[in-house]
């Protein structure tokens, strides 16, 4: 099963830090990955996680965002 925004954002306790990641290395998957990242930043906007880091992967040329680290604040 994989794992979305919203199991990851559940599973993760109050004031304690998770981790999302893209789940394969494909261009496009990498590229369908990005909305996903955006779901994350929408929780950040609304207060419930804080991100500390957007890893960008170096491989494809894209730059694309594949692990995201945050904290979950409620």
């Amino acid at each position: 099963m994989a794992k979305t925004v919203r199991f990851v954002y559940d599973n993760t306790p109050v004031n304690s830090s998770g981790t999302y990641q893209c789940s394969g290395t494909a261009p496009g998957e990498l590229a369908r990955f990005q909305n996903e990242v955006a779901e994350l930043e929408n929780l950040e906007l609304e207060g419930r996680i804080r991100i500390d880091e957007r890893h960008r992967e170096s491989f494809s040329g894209y730059r694309y965002v594949d692990t995201v680290r945050f904290m979950r604040l409620k």
